[in-house]
Order: structure tokens, then sequence, then C-alpha cells
């Protein structure tokens, strides 16, 4: 006869089934904060090792105005003006834009390269070349 107080192979199956969920539960959850923690770390060490924020990013503004017949435009950075551009840059002569929209053309192509070397951390000017300024104007 077997004992009543003992228990069942059932019971003890579903008691080491428990435990078993348990750890596993724990286990993952475990990896995941990992993972959290470890992203959450990244960003911030990036943030201190002088990778630029959008934040810290200047404030680039751009105003188109006649010159001669033509067009040429101001681009201001942090509300100091940056680039007075009287004529079509990188282009011998002195031609200007045809169109007030082909000066912003232009200017915001500067524009994006101002901004792209702050990211860098620099504060150069920047250069346009003769095939930057065929493509934007085609």
């Amino acid at each position: 006869m077997s004992n009543s107080r003992a228990p069942s192979i059932e019971k003890i199956l579903i008691k080491r089934m428990k435990k078993f969920v348990r750890i596993r539960f724990f286990f993952l959850f475990s990896l995941l904060l990992l993972l959290f923690l470890f992203i959450l770390i990244n960003i911030i060490s990036d943030n201190t090792r002088g990778i630029s924020s959008d934040t810290s990013l200047p404030q680039v503004e751009i105003k188109t105005f006649k010159i001669n017949g033509g067009w040429g435009y101001d681009i201001f950075r942090d509300g100091v003006l940056y680039v007075h551009q009287t004529n079509i840059p990188a282009v011998s002569g002195n031609q200007f834009f045809e169109t007030e929209e082909d000066a912003l053309k232009i200017a915001e192509l500067a524009k994006m390269k101002i901004i792209e070397m702050a990211r860098k951390g620099k504060n150069d000017l920047p250069t346009i070349t003769v095939e930057e300024i065929k493509e934007e104007l085609k």
C-alpha cells in the first residue's frame, strides 16, 4: 500500500514545471534588462564623446537678395552672417544666379554642408563644386 501523504507524480511534475517557468522568466527578464542598459550606456557614451545631438547643431537661416539683375544669398549661422554670396560659387567670373529659386537651391546645399560639418565638430565654410551646382540647377 502506498502512503497517502506522499505527493503524486503529477504534483511533483507540476511543481518542477512551475519552477522551470519561473527560472526561464527570470533569465529572459535579465537579458532584456541587460540589453536596455547596454543601449542606454551607448547613448550616454556617444553624447560624452562629442558626437553632437541635434539640439547642439547651429541654427542656419537663408535669405536671398537681388543684385545687379541677378540673385545672391546670405546664410546666417546662429543669427550671425556666415556666408554672403553675391555670385555663383565655384564658377569663374562674376556670374549671378538667374532666378531666386536657383540661388535658394545652392544656398540650401551650403546649409546642409554647414550642418553636416557641425555634426562632425568642424566650423569650416562650406565648399561647393561646379559639378554640385550643375546637379542642383538642372
